[in-house]
């Protein structure tokens, strides 16, 4: 029910890609033309900054392909359900869609046919489309309903973390598609994920968990991935301005060995560090809509798939006959810099308690970017 991370890139607009951002009303503004999302704001103003203000409203959440485990399915959020229907199978948009978003597209995708369709319980669970909406419950998810309860939450700040758990320091590669910031070899300080759930009391039952930054995107991991150590490739040397001018693309931290040998395994972090320095808080920009900035928590993610860096998708033409065949663009490569979630705010734990739904987790939610603090809910003690 919520969405992730930095949205200062510019997306290249297909046909996919464009129905993908039409049918979302989330303040994520990741995809470009979001169209629907001032359609639902300007019908419903009191929704602003809330658990509809969301992609949720109008798609689902629901089973994908798991990388690790060949043949098996692992449960996802409406966000990567999406790219995983739309851009991976390459199936239609209507079948990302929640029940409220496919009425809301049948009636005509506007605000008349948000109007038209107030009076009818979409997802069947007793309650009218309006009436959701005034509770602030999502219309589309049967599961969602006014008479739950906010689920149990901790807000922690740095201080408390460091008091609980001790920060680890770790090089970590992030492979990049399409950020300007390119491919990196960075040294990351932060806390180990899975101490953070243990530092907020997180239920021995907890199956996954919902990353979620400021501005809505989100990304789920099931449990057993926060408890393992990844093995990385050695770092490729070469690749960056220094040595292919506007070509380069990788940046290499202070102190990264080129000495052939691969960096030490590591595990998933929620990082405030990055090559010695502070990760600052970021901000959403009022006019865009978009999330500037890092920090100050990051979740970074080792790669599950060691693979080398590989130039942008959108490089100049010119890039390619540069740089051998293993560091062209490869669309199959574990481009792990998009799970790297910027400017962390939340954690949901999973499953939700019975009878609860999301505390409204976007309240104060850049005054904790400010103090450096994420709130935890859902299944916690």
């Amino acid at each position: 029910m919520k969405r992730r991370s930095k949205k200062f890139f510019q997306i290249s607009l297909t046909a996919a890609i464009v129905m993908i951002a039409a049918a979302c009303f989330s303040a994520y503004v990741g995809h470009e033309g979001e169209r629907d999302s001032k359609v639902l704001l300007s019908a419903y103003k009191a929704i602003k900054g809330t658990a509809l203000d969301d992609c949720g409203a109008c798609h689902k959440s629901g089973k994908v392909p798991d990388p690790q485990k060949p043949g098996a399915k692992k449960d996802s959020n409406s966000c990567d359900y999406c790219h995983a229907i739309m851009m991976e199978a390459k199936k239609p948009a209507k079948l990302t869609l929640n029940r409220y978003g496919a009425d809301f597209m049948a009636a005509g995708r506007n605000a008349a046919a948000l109007r038209s369709i107030e009076k009818k319980d979409s997802d069947g669970d007793g309650y009218s489309n309006i009436a959701e909406i005034k509770a602030l419950t999502q219309p589309g998810v049967p599961t969602d309903v006014p008479t739950e309860v906010p689920a149990p939450d901790i807000t922690l700040s740095q201080n408390d973390l460091q008091k609980k758990i001790k920060p680890v320091t770790r090089w970590v590669f992030l492979n990049s598609t399409k950020s300007r910031s390119g491919d990196t070899y960075s040294k990351w300080k932060g806390f180990r994920l899975s101490d953070v759930l243990a530092a907020a009391g997180a239920s021995k039952k907890t199956v996954s968990v919902d990353i979620i930054s400021i501005d809505g995107y989100m990304k789920t991991y099931p449990i057993g991935d926060l408890k393992k150590m990844y093995p990385q490739g050695a770092p490729a040397a070469g690749l960056g301005k220094d040595k292919l001018g506007d070509c380069g693309w990788v940046s290499y931290g202070p102190g990264v060995r080129l000495d052939g040998k691969p960096l030490p395994p590591a595990e998933i972090l929620l990082a405030f560090e990055e090559n010695g320095k502070a990760l600052e808080p970021a901000a959403i920009d009022e006019s865009s809509g978009r999330l500037e900035g890092d920090g100050p928590y990051r979740l970074i993610t080792p790669q599950k798939k060691i693979v080398p860096p590989d130039l942008p998708q959108f490089a100049d033409a010119a890039c390619p006959a540069k740089v051998p065949a293993k560091h062209r663009f490869h669309g199959d490569y574990d481009h792990n810099a998009g799970d790297a979630i910027r400017a962390v705010s939340a954690i949901r734990v999973n499953p939700m308690p019975k009878g609860t739904r999301d505390p409204d987790w976007r309240q104060n939610a850049q005054k904790r970017l400010k103090t450096q603090s994420i709130i935890v809910f859902g299944n916690i003690k």
